[in-house]
């Protein structure tokens, strides 16, 4: 597989707090959107990343409990980032298979065939609402709720519960991890016009250009074969 990022700060936001990897020789991919409430939430995001990273090889359930563990313990040693936070987004590409662990509200889509399919389910307040027709999916960008996260890394505790999805690798899959920066200011109509149409070396830069001077972080990492 081969791999494009972009990262861009927020307008809102005094420093990028979002991270991310793109290995193509591991087949490693992540995102991890700081939550931008709590103080040190790009600490959380690049500590987050640097051990999902360092751990993989151990498996992805050990590498999320890994990972909220180092969180915490980074907490605890620092009063003023205890209650540092974030999101993470985990694709594997390996052995014919892909391999999906995520946490919080950044993304993962596949794209195949031109057709754009949400992998990942928000992990927020807004997305169980839609889930049981509360709200439409147009009504969740933007919405108040969907700022308030029902499951991330927290330094406050040493355990996180992600949600994690395993499937054969077709031929001519690619992927899109995006944090709220994007998905937030792009329709997914526009989204899905967007890398239907273009190589997905591309994507990063459209997707900027499609989300102007966007209020928070925008983080894209495009993979494709």
């Amino acid at each position: 597989m081969h791999s494009f990022a972009v990262t861009r700060k927020g307008r809102n936001h005094l420093e990028n707090e979002d991270h991310h990897l793109a290995d193509d020789r591991r087949g490693l991919y992540i995102v991890a959107d700081g939550i931008g409430s709590s103080r040190g939430a790009g600490t959380a995001s690049a500590l987050v990343v640097a051990e999902l990273s360092a751990r993989i090889d151990a498996g992805m359930p050990q590498a999320f409990r890994a990972a909220a563990r180092r969180l915490a313990a980074a907490g605890g040693r620092s009063p003023q980032h205890r209650d540092m936070a974030t999101g993470a987004t985990l694709l594997l590409v390996a052995g014919g298979m892909r391999h999906l662990a995520h946490v919080g509200d950044a993304r993962c889509y596949l794209v195949h065939g031109g057709e754009l399919t949400q992998l990942t389910r928000d992990h927020s307040v807004a997305w169980e609402q839609f889930e049981s027709g509360a709200l439409t999916k147009d009504a969740l960008r933007g919405h108040p709720n969907q700022r308030l996260l029902t499951r991330s890394f927290h330094a406050a505790k040493d355990f996180v519960v992600p949600d994690f999805l395993s499937a054969p690798l077709a031929p001519g899959d690619a992927f899109l991890l995006t944090t709220d920066g994007i998905t937030k200011e792009v329709p997914e109509e526009r989204l899905a016009a967007i890398v239907g149409t273009r190589p997905c070396s591309e994507w990063p830069a459209a997707l900027l250009l499609a989300a102007g001077a966007a209020e928070d972080d925008a983080t894209v990492v495009a993979v494709g074969p």
